[in-house]
């Protein structure tokens, strides 16, 4: 008994194999390794796939409600949602400096020019972008702050 059940496990890994391997090469890959730890979870997925879609015929033919792929997807997995009672904010940019500069020289022992240079690149992002939460800063408003730099003259701190 034991031997048929292996015969049987072993013929439907192999239909399933076969089936990953026309899906991948349908999407145009021809080399597939089947030995490979991610071809053996695709297999899994495959079969996963295979038996939700059994389950959902079933429930069909049952007479269960036919869904849709969107209510479908959405009630298999449920995106989390962050809490909107709490809202995190971050000190000002001119609030961290001091807290920044501490750190970079215990860590790197700044000399005066070092402090200096740092103290003025923090007034600049302050000047350009408002003295706003230093973890609200997105690219977009870092590329701002990148395209006025380079618009500006190469040492227009010491035209001032």
């Amino acid at each position: 008994m034991l031997d048929n059940a292996e015969n049987i496990t072993t013929s439907n890994f192999r239909t399933t194999e076969e089936a990953v391997t026309c899906l991948i090469q349908s999407t145009g890959l021809t080399e597939i390794n089947v030995s490979t730890t991610a071809f053996k979870q695709t297999c899994r997925e495959y079969l996963r796939a295979q038996v939700a879609l059994s389950k959902y015929n079933a429930s069909l033919l049952r007479g269960g409600e036919m869904i849709g792929a969107k209510d479908y997807l959405a009630a298999e997995v449920e995106p989390k949602k962050p809490p909107t009672d709490t809202i995190r904010h971050t000190p000002r940019i001119s609030e961290v400096l001091a807290d920044f500069l501490i750190e970079r020289q215990a860590s790197r022992g700044l000399g005066k020019t070092a402090i200096d240079g740092y103290t003025a690149s923090f007034k600049e992002l302050a000047a350009i972008l408002g003295d706003i939460e230093a973890g609200s800063i997105k690219n977009e408003q870092a590329r701002q702050f990148r395209d006025t730099l380079l618009r500006l003259p190469k040492h227009h701190h010491k035209l001032l």
